[in-house]
């Protein structure tokens, strides 16, 4: 990695965390008492905060690669037919996990979390991919860090790397009521990014499309609300969850396996 890749990269991390911190600071204040705000006004910061890493890879890709790069990021972003067959074979694999995490948890669960009903799914899903995980956070962590740090590490090492600082990215929203993240214990939430962090390399690295690993981003998290295992305010247990890491772990233990850890990606 040369100096030039570094800068950008640490430009990069550190631009993104101050603009989403700043957007959450609110959120977290009043999680803890401090202020009072409505929770209309909080819902809406933490989604603007989300969209960090999207502007400010965006505004560091104008300066350094002017109309020409910008251009290229959006037809990487929205691209739908590169490698077509495979970022949907890989969306498929991720949703047979959860349904299968699901259908485990209700054979043993006497009173699993109810999943939402139908006509809400497509809806909530455009709004996931915009901004719900999808492009919102893939623009950055994959469309523009993830390249840079591969041209040091390894596939693995890479993903892993760009996991640790998602955690931290993701850090104040444990603390910001209504999250996902503030309904789950910190290391149950950690133990299946890792894993996930892992396949989303595998998906950008074998489209080298935005779109693909923003596909599977939101496709995940839209699977959490279409086959529902995680915790919530009613139904508090654990259980599922940790039925679903499981899964995660055979998935990318079996994807660096095939495709190897240098590159997690086919043989050309």
């Amino acid at each position: 990695m040369n100096t030039q890749t570094r800068k950008e990269l640490v430009q990069f991390f550190g631009f993104t965390f101050v603009f989403a911190w700043l957007f959450w600071l609110p959120g977290v204040l009043a999680y803890l008492g401090i202020i009072d705000a409505p929770a209309g006004l909080l819902k809406l910061l933490e989604l603007v905060g989300a969209l960090g890493p999207a502007v400010i890879a965006l505004i560091l890709t104008g300066r350094q690669a002017g109309k020409p790069g910008l251009k290229q990021m959006m037809v990487s972003s929205f691209n739908v037919k590169a490698h077509w067959k495979f970022w949907i074979g890989a969306v498929l694999m991720l949703l047979a996990l959860h349904a299968a995490a699901r259908f485990v948890l209700t054979l043993i669960a006497s009173a699993p979390p109810p999943s939402p009903t139908p006509y809400a799914t497509i809806p909530m899903f455009i709004l996931m991919f915009l901004v719900g995980g999808g492009l919102d956070e893939e623009i950055g962590w994959r469309g523009y860090s993830l390249d840079r740090l591969q041209t040091k590490y390894s596939a693995l090492n890479a993903s892993l790397l760009l996991v640790v600082v998602w955690i931290v990215w993701h850090l104040p929203l444990f603390f910001y009521g209504g999250t996902n993240q503030s309904l789950i214990p910190f290391w149950l939430w950690l133990l299946p990014v890792i894993p996930l962090g892992v396949m989303l390399t595998w998906v950008y690295n074998n489209t080298k499309t935005i779109f693909a690993a923003a596909m599977f981003h939101t496709t995940g998290n839209f699977a959490h609300e279409l086959f529902r295992v995680m915790p919530t305010d009613t139904h508090p247990e654990l259980t599922g969850v940790i039925i679903l890491t499981g899964f995660y772990y055979a998935a990318a233990i079996v994807i660096v396996i095939i495709y190897g850890a240098s590159t997690l990606r086919r043989n050309k």
